[in-house]
């Protein structure tokens, strides 16, 4: 009796070994709790870029384009550095008049591969002569804001408000 109990062991033990093999991570590509494989991040799209907010006087005191001849308000655009190298810069919108917000489409969407390192975004008023004017920046890592359609960066005093869309590209 013995015997037959121990042949049931090994044969159960023979059935049961090979689905017992190790199983992938699911950074491997396995499967995670409910049974689903686990997608790999690859990219982050930026789907729109606009200035919700933006001071209407430099630090001075005075208006951006109070030397510049013949301008009336800022010609604002946006860089955005990452480890000091470009990674995006979008057209100038001309003359902007504070009455709306500025949304920016050329060259957009774009696409963020090095998704975990921080991002420079600066704004600047461009004055043809004399170098740009930084209006303000911003640093930030897009990990933080990981599955989030919607990134809001913001001066404590509300004077800068910047506001990107997002699109999380997954394998």
């Amino acid at each position: 009796m013995k015997l037959i109990a121990w042949c049931l062991v090994i044969s159960a033990a023979i059935v049961v070994a090979p689905s017992c093999k190790k199983s992938k991570s699911a950074a491997e590509g396995g499967s995670q709790s409910g049974g689903r494989a686990r997608r790999t991040l690859v990219g982050v799209e930026v789907t729109s870029l606009r200035i919700a907010e933006l001071p209407r006087y430099a630090p001075n005191g005075e208006k951006w384009d109070s030397w510049a001849p013949g301008a009336a308000e800022p010609d604002v655009y946006v860089k955005m550095v990452q480890l000091e190298n470009p990674l995006f810069a979008t057209e100038v919108i001309e003359d902007y008049s504070f009455s709306e917000p500025v949304v920016f489409a050329s060259g957009i969407p774009f696409t963020v591969k090095a998704f975990t390192t921080d991002i420079r975004v600066e704004v600047f008023d461009e004055d043809g002569i004399t170098a740009d004017d930084n209006i303000g920046y911003f640093t930030f890592n897009l990990m933080k804001y990981e599955k989030k359609e919607m990134v809001t960066l913001s001066r404590p005093d509300g004077t800068l408000t910047l506001e990107i869309g997002l699109r999380w590209m997954y394998q």
